[in-house]
Order: structure tokens, then C-alpha cells, then sequence
């Protein structure tokens, strides 16, 4: 008997209990909700005995379709071993021109964030709005095309676009500083004391985006996520900024420790703002 909420004519081939890894994807396909069950040895005695099932083989996942009582250690996420992103469930389409548009959409808008600014007097460093667009671009956008968008920002901003944060300079007079009047900079990232920070947002966007397509982004397991891509900005940033101004130890004065409380804020509503687009994307379709 189907699960409430679960179409109950199911697509012949899901039915069968040890079918080929696309069986679970086709029943995505066809609008069916999965419930998805790492095999863990935990796991596996409850999975045997539950009916109806597929077995997705290659995605390392065993989907159940039903109303078996969930295993320990269970995540509601999608049974592919690439769930659909964000972007595409939002606005369905395919084509390179349409990947080419959203990598520069999403550059465009970190190089709008980038100019949310707070000056801090005792680091080069400001806290800006990039981190939480870097989080949102590979939430939305998947890992290959957000961490596309991030290098495209890096590329811009290399050869002298003024799409990166404004500098201490730009914000003389102003603590805070918000998009207008644009202030950005344009440099070479290995010129700039923020420069190892923009190539951990490569990283962070791409790694975001990997557990995004692995339905990471749709649950509370999200700040697993940020909070790895965090540390994925951090690292290159700090070797960066203590290489720049001669001392390692200094770097976790001026580029770590001033940013925590930000940063966690930022990625709160990173953390808060994916699973409830997805859960108004299923409001609209219901």
C-alpha cells in the first residue's frame, strides 16, 4: 500500500524488489516521493523485509516505497544519485545558452553582495554579503556551473572589472557601505590580502553544490554543508592574508576571528533560505 501522499499506481519497473539502479530515478521522474535509507548494516535488516522496494545500486541508497517504519539514521532526500537543483526545478529548461546565462547571472549577483560592506579599522579585510551569495549560487546552481560562477567573478575582478568587495580606501568615512555608490575593486586576486578568499569560493560553490545534487540542501543536514564551504574559504584565505602581511598567527587576528559571528549569521540564512525555497516550490505545485 502506498505511502500517504505517494501516487498509488507505480510504475511497473519500481515495483520490482532488485531492479537496475534507474528504476528509483524513473519514479522520481514521474513525480514520485522516495524515502531514501543509507545501507548501513543498521539498516539493512529493516530494508530486506519492506514492500514494496527498489534498490538503487549505484547511488549506494535503498529506496522504499510504502509505509515501513524508517531505520535509524534515515534522510528524506531524493534517491538519484544527481537530484535536480534548485534553479532547475524552479525554472525548468536545459541548453548550454541557459547554463552560460545562469553563470553570469550568478556572478553578477555575488558582485552585488560584494558591495554589502562593513569596514572593521583593525584588518583589511571587510565583512561583505559574498560569503552568502557563494552559498546561495551553489545551492541553486549545482556543483560544476557554481563553482563556473565564482571563477567567471574571479576572472572579472582579475582583469580590473570592480566586481570584488570595496577596499578599506573605498570605505573611508562609512562603517557600513551598501551597493551604491558602487565601490567595488578590480585587481589581480594574488595583488589583493582578501585574494586567497576568492579562490576558496570556487571550492566552497562547487562543494555546496555536490551535496545540493545529493539532496543535501532540503533538510536540516544544509549546515553540514555551509559549514564545510566555510572552511573551504577559510583555509585558502588565511594562508593567503598571513603570507601578504608576513605572519600566520596575525591572519587568524585579521581574517578569522572578526568574521565568526558574521559568518554564522550569513550562514543561517543560507541554511534557512534553500530548504524554504524548496518547500515553496512544493506549495506551488501542490
Amino acid at each position: 500500500m502506498a505511502r500517504r501522499g505517494v501516487r498509488e499506481s507505480l510504475p511497473n519497473q519500481c515495483t520490482n524488489r532488485h531492479g537496475p539502479p534507474t528504476e528509483c530515478a524513473h519514479a522520481i521522474g514521474n513525480g514520485l516521493t522516495l524515502k531514501a535509507y543509507p545501507p548501513t548494516p543498521l539498516n539493512r535488516p529493516r530494508l530486506a523485509q519492506s514492500r514494496p522496494a527498489c534498490r538503487c545500486i549505484a547511488a549506494g541508497w535503498t529506496c522504499i516505497l510504502g509505509r515501513s517504519p524508517p531505520p535509524r539514521g534515515s534522510l528524506r532526500v531524493q534517491a538519484a544519485r544527481h537530484a535536480p537543483t534548485l534553479i532547475d526545478v524552479a525554472f525548468p529548461g536545459k541548453g548550454i545558452l541557459r547554463d552560460v546565462a545562469l553563470i553570469v547571472g550568478f556572478s553578477l549577483l555575488v558582485a552585488v553582495f560584494a558591495q554589502i560592506a562593513i569596514k572593521l579599522p583593525f584588518t583589511p579585510v571587510p565583512i561583505t554579503g559574498q560569503t552568502l551569495a557563494v552559498l546561495l549560487t551553489g545551492g541553486a546552481l549545482g556543483a560544476w556551473r557554481g563553482a563556473a560562477s565564482l571563477g567567471l567573478y574571479a576572472v572579472w575582478g582579475t582583469v580590473g572589472l570592480p566586481v570584488f568587495a570595496p577596499g578599506s580606501a573605498a570605505l573611508e568615512g562609512s562603517l557600513v557601505h551598501f551597493i551604491f555608490p558602487w565601490a567595488g575593486t578590480g585587481a589581480p586576486i594574488w595583488d589583493l590580502a582578501s585574494g586567497g578568499y576568492i579562490v576558496g569560493f570556487i571550492a566552497a560553490a562547487y562543494a555546496v553544490g555536490w551535496l545540493s545534487e545529493r539532496g543535501w540542501d532540503r533538510g536540516w543536514y544544509v549546515t553540514v554543508a555551509m559549514l564545510l564551504a566555510n572552511v573551504l574559504i577559510y583555509v585558502p584565505g588565511l594562508l593567503w592574508l598571513g603570507y601578504k602581511i608576513g605572519s600566520f598567527d596575525n591572519a587568524l587576528v585579521f581574517g578569522l576571528y572578526p568574521f565568526i559571528v558574521g559568518d554564522l549569521i550569513k550562514l543561517y540564512i543560507a541554511a534557512v533560505a534553500l530548504p524554504g525555497a524548496w518547500a515553496l516550490i512544493g506549495r506551488g505545485r501542490s
